[in-house]
């Protein structure tokens, strides 16, 4: 009885020490209100035109009707960048599975035999006691940790939210992955209407070549006609070689990024996505905007993951107490050891008490607050690109649009431009140089618009990514 008084005193005492221990102040959560930031009169006014202030419920892609584009997203879970995320949230959870154990009952085995010389002073009895001879121990130990302050549980849920940051990781490269091959899809399609051009004004330009040459030998053609327009022929030709190795290029971009090989790229049908649903914010407000990236979640859960390991290293200046007990053999002469007289047992707390360990702890409680400020900071960064993103994106948009429209009216002028040339010519009227040069304006015009409907049609993949994947339509169909 004396003795167990002994033992708790001395226990009260070590935490009486403890309590003298400087323990640093309960964190402060950060205000973290992404709707403090003004999201600007562009986002407002095209979230304004939206009918229905809520996302759509299908993907902005599958609006294309193209079987072929929805069977390329289906194989972008198995890309080889989101195989890579899936592999860190598996990490993740295993990491996370790990951290549970210590808040559970651990149970041990332990055994051992060896042989030894006694010494006289020690707590070994006679007959042993100055002589050799052998020792058997063979126990199971059984071990809980009761977490007073929270450090385990803290630690747990740490890597608990790791691993929902890493799926929300996964997530963001998975959205990545879809919007790149939809951006490069789309490209492929240019790709294919920029050949269809280049193989029309190599056709056109040869009619024009071979009539120049046939007045030419009837003497009503200048060789200076003939020259412009076998140099306008050649221009086409280099045209439609650039074609075709965009073209190539554009393909094997795409099964790169599904890790598939050029075999596979040559496959590929030319694309036929039909018109869809101009894509819209469907929310001026920052914080539902910006809901759906997954970018943002993930840094959102950066933060919670600091806070737990703030209060798992705060928890750290107070004492461990565990209760552990034993059961088992233990005996001097290992031929005793399976007797009963050997049985032995125990039970009882154990302490673990931090008191000078050079600052360590110190340390490592503000290396988790500066990481905390860090993940905050980051949070707020990604928060404000986000809306830049946005922003930049509608603003692409409303220039692609303008641009294009500017550039079809070029169009049409010059096609208009070409057919009265061809009608002055066929009456004498017009020089055949003049028809050659209105077919090399035409065919730049033409080249114009399509970067044009390039640009515009990244303006609206770069808008979705920046909507993280979700987007409201603002009218029924565009081309």
């Amino acid at each position: 009885m004396k003795r167990h008084s002994l033992a708790l005193a001395a226990m009260l005492a070590c935490a009486a020490l403890a309590g003298c221990a400087h323990v640093p102040p309960a964190p402060v959560p950060a205000s973290l209100d992404p709707d403090r930031l003004d999201a600007g009169a562009a986002i407002a006014a095209a979230a304004a035109a939206v009918p229905d202030a809520a996302p759509a419920d299908r993907d902005w892609w599958d609006s294309f009707a193209d079987p072929q584009l929805r069977r390329l997203m289906a194989r972008v879970d198995d890309a080889p960048a989101l195989r890579q995320a899936r592999a860190r949230v598996d990490a993740a959870a295993a990491d996370a599975l790990a951290a549970q154990a210590p808040l559970g009952v651990t149970l041990d085995a332990a055994g051992t035999v060896s042989a030894q010389a006694f010494p006289d002073h020690y707590r070994v009895p006679p007959p042993y006691a100055g002589h050799g001879g052998s020792e058997g121990v063979l126990t199971a130990q059984i071990r809980y940790r009761l977490d007073f302050w929270g450090k385990w549980r803290a630690a747990a849920e740490q890597a608990g939210q790791l691993r929902a940051t890493a799926q929300l990781e996964a997530d963001d490269v998975r959205l990545g992955l879809r919007m790149a091959l939809l951006a490069g899809y789309l490209r492929l399609d240019v790709a294919w209407r920029d050949l269809d051009l280049c193989i029309q004004d190599v056709d056109a330009r040869g009619a024009a070549l071979r009539l120049l040459q046939a007045r030419r030998e009837r003497g009503l053609a200048a060789d200076l006609d003939v020259a412009a327009a076998r140099e306008a022929v050649a221009l086409a030709e280099a045209e439609r070689a650039r074609a075709e190795g965009v073209l190539a290029r554009r393909r094997h971009a795409l099964a790169a990024l599904l890790g598939q090989g050029p075999g596979f790229a040559e496959k590929l049908a030319r694309p036929a996505p039909g018109p869809v649903a101009d894509p819209m914010p469907w929310s001026a407000l920052p914080a539902s905007l910006l809901g759906r990236r997954p970018d943002v979640a993930a840094r959102r859960s950066a933060v919670t993951v600091a806070q737990s390991g703030m209060t798992a290293a705060r928890a750290d200046f107070y004492p461990d107490v565990d209760l552990a007990a034993f059961v088992g053999l233990q005996s001097l002469g290992v031929a005793h050891l399976l007797r009963a007289g050997s049985v032995a047992a125990g039970v009882g707390p154990a302490l673990t008490l931090p008191l000078f360990d050079n600052g360590r702890r110190d340390a490592a409680y503000q290396s988790s607050y500066a990481g905390y400020d860090a993940a905050v900071s980051a949070y707020d960064a990604t928060v404000a690109a986000a809306l830049q993103q946005v922003a930049d994106a509608l603003a692409s948009r409303t220039e692609s649009e303008g641009r294009r429209r500017a550039l079809a009216d070029v169009v049409a002028q010059r096609e208009r431009t070409l057919s009265l040339l061809q009608l002055r010519r066929e009456r004498g009227l017009a020089d055949e140089r003049e028809l050659v040069f209105a077919l090399l304006d035409a065919a730049r015009a033409r080249h114009g618009l399509l970067a044009a409907d390039a640009d515009l049609a990244d303006a609206r993949v770069a808008l979705v990514h920046a909507l993280g994947g979700a987007w409201a339509p603002a009218s029924p169909t565009k081309p």
